[in-house]
């Protein structure tokens, strides 16, 4: 009842974090206490810290790398001066309880590297400074005012989830924060604009998602920079490296490669302390070229994007910086037979269709239109079941006027790789894509007819 729950002592609080048979077993390689018949008081028990005054009340949980299992209980509510709940390392499931979500005197909560799952809770406690969900498996968006009355938060960190959504723009108001990660997950949209007026971040890992648009002015700003770490890479990030990057005096590591930038990387920038470690073990005097540390210039391409860099060869190019792999072949041929693969996922298209064809040339494709020249100039696949990604290859196909792909099953986001080809109509609408139209798509092909529909 809740009056029972109301009286629980501590020990019998603690004790709901052993469950189960691995629960007791956990419990009895304890060194002491972690059970409701131990004789030691919850203070002496290990993982616990009680008030430094009063030497009852338990104000700190750290169980981290203990190999507990089992759930967070929401019962750990009834420990209101709680301070610091650490579970990382362990074997925790299930989701975070509202209960403990909304625990009023948290300042820091880890549960870090295990099977969590559910979403982001909106915490309540203003006294946070540290919370790491890192390395779950939740999902969802973020709250939208996970910064909103959080001003004391030194590091939130996020990565190696599944979260989708946009970067909420309440994270201007974390004005402590130090370390913002949000690395490998799916967050999509552009990048939250403020970022550069958080006073104290030193390090920004926003790598191994779906970011698109130009990297906001802002977040280079000029003066009082303590930028030390900036992590980019691996986005679909457009437009060029801010020049005002040059005067981050304390930055250390710029990783922008994976992108689809273009432009060059300001020479301000290519020092040798910046991205230092990639050329470990090389000769100074072999010629080093820093900016190849940071992105490998346009019209080369490298296994990760960065030094060494190797030219493209001829039929290939890249308009990128820091392109990964190989140039691309601008060959129509090879462009359409890749867009084929891409888009049948889960086997072939609907109707007669012959693209799987390699006997017959490109232009008698089924919907494809070429000009006198042999050149493509439109792509009609309506309705024909494709499934699987719009592939970036098809941007580069350099006479296409018109593609129509609409009412398919297409997956994911919508490449900027649009923007090279010469498009007047583009119909991608009645598919399940993602997101939304890359900014650079949209600004290079202003007068483009346009029919789109996003999940």
């Amino acid at each position: 009842t809740k009056r029972q729950s109301a009286m629980m002592s501590q020990e019998e609080i603690l004790v709901s974090l052993v469950q189960g048979r691995d629960g007791k077993a956990w419990a009895e390689r304890q060194q002491t206490g972690w059970s409701v018949y131990s004789k030691e008081p919850a203070c002496t028990w290990t993982g616990i810290q009680c008030d430094s005054m009063d030497r009852t009340t338990v104000v700190s949980i750290d169980l981290s790398g203990t190999k507990l299992e089992g759930t967070i209980p929401p019962e750990l509510e009834k420990l209101p001066n709680l301070r610091v709940l650490a579970l990382g390392s362990n074997e925790i499931r299930g989701n975070i309880p509202s209960q403990v979500a909304n625990m009023p005197n948290l300042e820091k909560f880890n549960v870090s590297d295990n099977f969590i799952t559910g979403t982001v809770p909106s915490f309540a406690s203003r006294l946070l400074n540290t919370v790491d969900l890192s390395k779950n498996r939740l999902a969802g968006p973020l709250p939208e005012d996970f910064g909103t009355n959080h001003d004391r938060i030194m590091l939130y960190d996020v990565m190696k989830n599944i979260l989708t959504g946009t970067v909420p723009g309440s994270v201007r108001d974390m004005e402590a924060l130090e370390t913002l990660s949000l690395s490998d997950n799916h967050f999509s949209g552009l990048l939250p604009t403020g970022l550069g007026m958080l006073q104290n971040l030193k390090y920004l890992y926003l790598d191994d998602n779906y970011f698109v648009g130009t990297i906001p002015a802002d977040l280079a700003r000029v003066q009082g920079s303590l930028l030390e770490e900036v992590w980019l890479q691996d986005n679909r990030l457009s437009g060029t490296v801010p020049v005002a990057f040059a005067d981050s005096s304390n930055l250390l590591d710029l990783y922008l490669d994976g992108n689809k930038l273009t432009g060059k990387v300001p020479r301000d920038l290519c020092r040798s302390e910046i991205n230092s470690d990639f050329f470990w073990g090389i000769p100074e005097d072999e010629g080093r070229d820093y900016c190849d540390s940071i992105a490998c210039p346009v019209n080369t391409a490298a296994f990760e994007g960065v030094f060494p860099c190797k030219p493209c060869t001829d039929k290939y190019f890249n308009p990128y910086l820091g392109r990964y792999g190989d140039c691309i072949d601008l060959n129509q041929g090879d462009i359409l037979r890749k867009f084929y693969e891409a888009t049948s996922i889960s086997g072939a298209w609907k109707g007669d269709v012959n693209w799987a064809d390699e006997s017959i040339h490109e232009c008698r494709y089924t919907g494809v239109i070429c000009d006198n020249s042999g050149h493509v100039i439109s792509i009609n696949l309506q309705g024909r079941g494709l499934t699987g990604t719009i592939p970036e290859e098809i941007g580069f196909l350099q006479y296409l006027q018109v593609l129509n792909l609409a009412d398919n099953q297409l997956e994911g986001f919508v490449p900027s790789d649009l923007r090279w080809a010469p498009l007047q109509e583009l119909d991608i609408s009645g598919n399940k894509l993602r997101g939304i139209i890359p900014p650079g798509l949209v600004s290079c092909i202003p007068l483009l007819l346009m029919h789109y529909s996003c999940l």
